[in-house]
């Protein structure tokens, strides 16, 4: 997938969650490509591996990363899962028109953690979103979520 971050905005969400201001958006970036578009911080760039789209902060501290899931795991009950710590579920959330769960998983490596999504289904396809940041508190914890729901109030399927 290509990318191709613009400064166009997208329609305001139909519903956002209580803790999100429109003022603390009003200078993000919009990513899109053939499948999805969304806002990000101003001072995150857009780059790719090989099965990610993935948005970074500029001091590394975060990143929002999207991945189609193989047709042979689309359907996958939870995203991520094998060896390692434990997810604890965090809460339901809309991605675009989708309801989905997140899971909240603390890694033993340098205080991050991760936040991933259970499978979005769109148009025969799966995807899974994750959001990794370094949790230092529980200020951090709950600015972290912030940022993510931010995000995802602004998360649309184009097709």
């Amino acid at each position: 997938m290509a990318i191709s971050p613009t400064s166009s905005s997208i329609p305001a969400p139909t519903t956002q969650p209580e803790s999100t201001s429109s003022a603390d958006m009003k200078d993000w970036k919009t990513y899109a490509n053939k499948v999805y578009k969304f806002r990000y911080p101003r001072d995150w760039q857009p780059t790719q591996d090989r099965q990610d789209d993935i948005i970074k902060s500029a001091d590394n501290s975060y990143s929002f990363s999207i991945r189609q899931l193989d047709k042979s795991n689309s359907g996958a009950e939870i995203c991520g899962g094998g060896p390692g710590p434990q997810p604890t579920s965090l809460k339901n959330v809309q991605v675009g028109e989708v309801s989905t769960k997140l899971d909240l998983v603390h890694l033993a490596m340098d205080s991050e953690a991760l936040i991933q999504s259970h499978p979005i289904h769109n148009n025969n396809n799966s995807y899974c979103i994750f959001f990794h940041y370094k949790s230092v508190d529980e200020n951090t914890d709950q600015k972290s979520i912030k940022i993510l729901d931010q995000i995802l109030s602004t998360f649309r399927f184009i097709k």
